[in-house]
């Protein structure tokens, strides 16, 4: 990521989580610049105590929560923010968009008909990388048709593990 402040650029590497949440910019000699942590329905949230909201004002990036941009004019301080997700805009507050979805990609489940929700009410295991589209399988057993594939991002099942601030092992579980 290419970061310009004050006429001076600056390069900056990006980390991120299984759902592709920002987690850690870095600079070319792998020395952390800005952490970000967010609950599984994109709230910020603390990275050094998660259980804590983010009080932070300003960001290096205003990218985050599935690598969408955050509106943080609109939500105010203290981690409250509207997420950009190119389709539609996301409250993390609610777990629901602002609009409804004008596609029902799984009309199997009944789930899929609550045409404000994120992911299927699951966020740990979709993602929604255009705001129109869930990237999964339906209860029904159908693969959801993807509207963008070229952004398409996947979650691949895998464990995933906690630690505390001292980075100790806390738990785990599989998604």
């Amino acid at each position: 990521m290419l970061i310009q402040n004050n006429g001076k650029d600056s390069l900056l590497y990006t980390y991120t989580d299984n759902q592709g949440s920002l987690i850690a910019l870095t600079d070319e000699s792998g020395n952390i610049v800005e952490r970000y942590a967010f609950d599984p329905w994109g709230a910020r949230r603390n990275p050094d105590q998660w259980e804590q909201k983010d009080t932070r004002t300003k960001w290096i990036t205003n990218r985050g929560y599935t690598g969408h941009e955050h509106l943080s004019p609109f939500g105010g301080v203290g981690g409250g923010c509207i997420i950009n997700m190119n389709g539609r805009v996301y409250d993390p507050a609610t777990g629901m968009f602002l609009s409804p979805d004008p596609f029902i990609q799984s009309p199997g489940d009944w789930v899929n008909y609550n045409r404000y929700s994120y992911c299927m009410g699951n966020p740990m295991r979709y993602t929604d990388p255009s705001g129109y589209d869930w990237d999964g399988v339906g209860a029904d057993g159908m693969t959801a048709e993807p509207l963008f594939p070229d952004i398409l991002i996947k979650c691949i099942k895998a464990p995933v593990h906690h630690y505390d601030s001292d980075s100790r092992f806390l738990y785990s579980f599989d998604m």
